[in-house]
């Protein structure tokens, strides 16, 4: 990470005509920033209760001093973006209609789709797989293992219960750790679509569907193995997780400790939730052109303080354009 991304988040902290600063200062004062953050989260909150007294754990495990601080339920900013878009967002369900009427025409595009958002999700997770690949190995699975199942009925449990085939038998010349996860991806991608088609207008999965599903997009990898290794309370893979995390993207976030709130923190399983209800509502999966991860990690980095603009405008204008080029096509 850059000198110039500590700065910009650590505003205040680092002296800007200070050349010597070297990358071993700027970690030191990230953890100290963090640690002044977190005390000034979770500090005056429980200062007058007893560590361990039912208070102090109910306090704990009720998830209000994150959320307080955060205020994660502030829905201000995003109807703001709502009518900044107000007018592509109108044009997206004109084009919706459009497309919704023409049934047969929209799975065959949503099939398609499948291996073009598997491949972006993995991708921002810096896999370095191309996108041609990704539809090999899609090609693979259709005649390997979707094309012996019904996947219109089969259900989240009996998939995940299923013997998937081998990086070897899907890509054999390119690094089996990178196959298997563009391979979890696509095979989930591929039942949550046919799921949301035979189940349009509902809310979206169980909880205990994104369980097995979370499970799923690990399977076999290299983040199989550190569930194994990890420290601190052993969890079994789609289970929720059960140590604290941070982001090398920004070491100032902080999210609520597992006692606060039940969570995964999964990047791809969270894409794979969003592709599912936008299918449900009768909108398409996003495929974003020319996204780098930067940008990306940036816009939800600015989502998660209060700032989501740029993110709602990139999700709206890019389901707009990819609707209006499918209309065009027909």
């Amino acid at each position: 990470m850059s000198m110039q991304r500590f700065r910009q988040m650590l505003p205040g902290v680092l002296p800007k005509s200070t050349p010597h600063f070297g990358l071993h200062h700027v970690r030191h004062y990230a953890i100290q920033s963090r640690l002044d953050l977190l005390n000034s989260i979770y500090r005056q909150p429980f200062a007058k209760l007893k560590k361990g007294s039912p208070e102090y754990l109910a306090l704990a495990r009720s998830g209000r001093v994150w959320e307080n601080f955060f205020q994660p339920g502030n829905l201000e900013p995003y109807l703001q973006a709502q009518s900044d878009l107000k007018q592509t967002l109108s044009s997206i369900d004109e084009l919706k209609e459009f497309y919704r009427e023409k049934d047969e025409a929209k799975k065959t595009i949503l099939r398609a789709l499948v291996s073009e958002y598997a491949h972006q999700s993995t991708s921002l997770e810096q896999n370095p797989l191309r996108v041609g690949e990704s539809l090999v190995i899609f090609d693979e699975l259709e005649k390997q293992l979707f094309s012996g199942i019904s996947l219109d009925v089969i259900t989240t449990s009996e998939l995940s219960k299923l013997a998937f085939p081998t990086p070897g038998q899907l890509l054999p010349d390119k690094d089996a750790n990178q196959v298997t996860e563009l391979r979890n991806h696509l095979i989930v991608s591929r039942h949550i679509t046919e799921a949301a088609l035979s189940n349009p207008s509902t809310a979206g999965m169980s909880v205990t569907d994104i369980k097995q599903l979370s499970g799923m997009m690990l399977r076999g990898t290299d983040a199989e193995a550190l569930y194994a290794l990890s420290w601190g309370k052993r969890t079994q893979m789609g289970e929720y997780r059960a140590a604290p995390i941070t982001v090398k993207s920004n070491p100032m976030r902080v999210f609520p400790y597992p006692q606060e709130v039940s969570a995964y923190g999964n990047g791809r399983l969270g894409r794979v939730l969003m592709a599912d209800y936008l299918i449900r509502q009768g909108y398409l999966p996003l495929v974003f052109v020319t996204l780098a991860r930067e940008d990306y990690l940036e816009m939800i980095s600015d989502a998660q303080e209060g700032k989501p603009g740029a993110l709602c405008a990139t999700v709206a204008q890019t389901q707009h354009e990819m609707l209006w080029e499918i209309t065009m096509r027909e």
